[in-house]
């Protein structure tokens, strides 16, 4: 029975790199990014989604025999998100979606395993505004702690509704262009401050390689340093998951915070999420070891 479960959508992905490599059909989505990452320090994480016609079922086995619980990967006769990621054009990354529905393709509470009663934190990871809700309300029956991500969408043109779910979580973990959308006319310290009052105990800026800004505390917390940046794919879906996993049981932003960027660290490190599968889980507690060192 897993402690700390990620919820979100299961995908496939082309990605197109800043080279301009392209890699077709990569098993992706946010629910599977953020599991990879919560492998590396929880025992037997959780991950739920909805496999579309399409994302092969082998996938479930190979997540399985590496010790995370598949339970919550469900079937579904709808197509299979399909998604084209640009690494290569201009601003960065741009996303196209090739087929698929995210709402058909989003799991819902009646998919929960019943044998999943004593899960301690969720990740609600990117989907629809109005079926996070219904998570939300849902996890808050089962009190357990949850972070919330938002869709895109629901950042601009779902303020409102946003806003209601931020309400029912406990921490909110944007990235610095998501909270651009929701306050396009704020630098980023005073849009993060006026999220923070949103949700029960406030929220944590993603900002990629200037590291995360800290709004009640008024404070930056710096990334973990990377190797090579190969893949940045999945790298705030892992950061998330594990950042409510430990901050669910230790209450402590910075301890939190120097985790969940060891994830990022190590999956952004290889091509396709998949290959932190072959990451031994205790070379995370080595990477955090080695930080600190080069930080004395």
């Amino acid at each position: 029975m897993p402690q700390a479960v990620v919820i979100g959508n299961l995908c496939l992905d082309d990605l197109v790199h800043p080279g301009g490599q392209v890699i077709e059909r990569q098993l992706g989505g946010s629910a599977l990014f953020g599991v990879l990452g919560l492998r590396l320090w929880a025992e037997s994480p959780g991950v739920m989604g909805r496999m579309g016609q399409g994302y092969p079922p082998s996938a479930r086995e190979r997540l399985r025999a590496a010790g995370i619980d598949t339970e919550g990967m469900v079937s579904v006769d709808s197509p299979a998100v399909h998604n084209r990621i640009d690494y290569s054009c201009p601003g960065g990354r741009r996303l196209l979606r090739l087929a698929g529905s995210p709402e058909a393709n989003s799991p819902r509470p009646t998919d929960w395993p019943p044998q999943w009663h004593d899960t301690a934190s969720v990740h609600l990871a990117s989907m629809p505004v109005e079926i996070q809700i219904e998570w939300l309300g849902f996890l808050q029956r089962l009190g357990v702690a949850v972070s919330l991500d938002p869709h895109l969408r629901s950042c601009s043109e779902e303020r409102e509704s946003l806003r209601r779910a931020m309400s029912l979580c406990d921490l909110f973990l944007p990235s610095d262009l998501e909270l651009g959308m929701l306050f396009p006319d704020l630098p980023l310290a005073a849009a993060a401050r006026e999220v923070a009052g949103w949700t029960r105990h406030g929220a944590i800026i993603t900002c990629g390689a200037r590291g995360v800004y800290v709004p009640r505390d008024d404070v930056w917390l710096p990334p973990c340093p990377v190797a090579e940046v190969v893949d940045q794919t999945g790298a705030g879906d892992a950061y998330a998951s594990v950042f409510i996993w430990h901050w669910s049981h230790h209450r402590d932003i910075r301890a939190a915070h120097r985790h969940a960027a060891v994830a990022a660290a190590l999956m952004i490190e290889g091509a396709g999420g998949l290959h932190t599968l072959d990451i031994p889980c205790d070379a995370a507690g080595q990477r955090l070891d080695q930080w600190r060192r080069e930080e004395r």
